[in-house]
């Protein structure tokens, strides 16, 4: 293979798994001149104690991909070694798009308020700072001076109720509650 890549929900990552961490040590035996790669998910909000268990695949990967700055930042703290092979690459969605049925949609957009010709600008996913929903709520605020039917949904756990408040206030301040 050119490379090979693990990808690990570090949030649902747990010490039964740890021989995970054998698979770069496997690679580098078999697999000798091929890059070994993992991109790590949501490292900063897991637990401290499992961070541990990821000492063998970061010792023996080539690079390490993160999504987010405060991944980075967590993954530089409890594993100083790494910096100069981690990569922070944004990612989008990964939810497949599926197919709604028509009765499904009149009842769903019966409970939402629904008006023939509003769109929608939605967001989803763990709502902390450095989601930046903020700025999602911002970018609306200027498109709704464009399209006044258009309407926000955010979708998502909360991992910072600080972020959450503020994202309250900011809603208010733009005046665009219910909206």
């Amino acid at each position: 293979p050119d490379f090979i890549h693990l990808q690990l929900p570090t949030i649902r990552y747990r010490p039964t798994l740890s021989a995970i961490g054998l698979l770069p040590v496997l690679s580098k035996i078999f697999f000798k001149n091929t890059p070994f790669l993992i991109t790590v998910h949501d490292f900063s909000i897991s637990r401290n104690f499992l961070k541990i268990f990821f000492s063998p695949i970061f010792l023996f990967s080539d690079a390490v991909i993160v999504t987010n700055g405060a991944d980075r930042q967590d993954i530089v703290r409890c594993f100083p070694f790494l910096n100069e092979r981690l990569k922070k690459i944004h990612i989008g969605p990964t939810i497949d798009i599926v197919g709604i049925s028509d009765d499904r949609k009149k009842e769903i957009y019966g409970k939402m308020d629904y008006t023939e010709g509003v769109r929608f600008l939605t967001t989803f996913g763990f709502i902390k700072k450095d989601r930046c929903v903020d700025k999602v709520i911002k970018v609306f605020n200027k498109l709704k001076e464009e399209d006044e039917k258009l309407k926000l949904i955010i979708l998502g756990r909360v991992q910072d109720k600080k972020y959450r408040d503020y994202l309250f206030e900011l809603v208010d301040k733009l005046n665009l509650r219910g909206k």
